[in-house]
């Protein structure tokens, strides 16, 4: 059911409600997901008694539906998972630990080429990417692929992955980013 609104003289129809779980890969968050979905809920609770009624409920992203799945509501917003790629090797870990199972049941489904968007001189000191997360201890070339997460290249291979350019195998360093 739909809830018809006016606001500034435009009317608003309302058919669904949301959040988003940032973060749910990590156990290090659990309390502060559990907090958000509680206020979700109480949010839910006061629009069912002004009788604001939504068609869809959600707020479960990749991660949410495998460690939350008591707040999967009415849909899911499945991301890195429809590339056969877990959020981050955290979750892969607890839900191995949940089903009893040995072995990763997810293929990946994406090959991955792209090309150097460009090269830059690094100096020893500096920081790579965002936050303080690979720090250069020498004068280093690095290269920046515009390929990240948002495409399904996984966060988890932050400065541990490996890309072949010409030919070389070499490191990712720094936080794989949303592009």
């Amino acid at each position: 059911m739909y809830e018809i609104l006016s606001v500034n003289g435009y009317l608003l129809t309302l058919c669904g409600v949301c959040t988003h779980f940032a973060g749910a890969e990590s156990l290090s968050n659990r309390e502060r997901i559990l907090s958000q979905a509680h206020r979700y809920e109480e949010y839910l609770k006061l629009f069912e008694k002004k009788n604001i009624h939504f068609e869809r409920k959600h707020a479960a992203c990749s991660a949410a539906v495998l460690r939350y799945p008591e707040f999967q509501y009415d849909m899911v917003r499945i991301g890195i998972l429809l590339y056969g790629i877990w959020p981050n090797q955290e979750t892969l870990g607890a839900y191995l630990s949940e089903t009893g199972k040995t072995q990763d049941p997810l293929t990946s489904i994406l090959p991955w080429k792209s090309q150097v968007m460009t090269v830059k001189q690094v100096k020893a000191g500096e920081y790579i990417g965002y936050g303080t997360f690979f720090l250069v201890n020498q004068t280093t070339r690095i290269a920046i692929i515009p390929v990240g997460y948002a495409y399904g290249y996984a966060r988890s291979l932050s400065n541990q992955g490996r890309v072949l350019i010409n030919g070389h195998r070499v490191p990712v360093v720094g936080i794989v980013n949303m592009k």
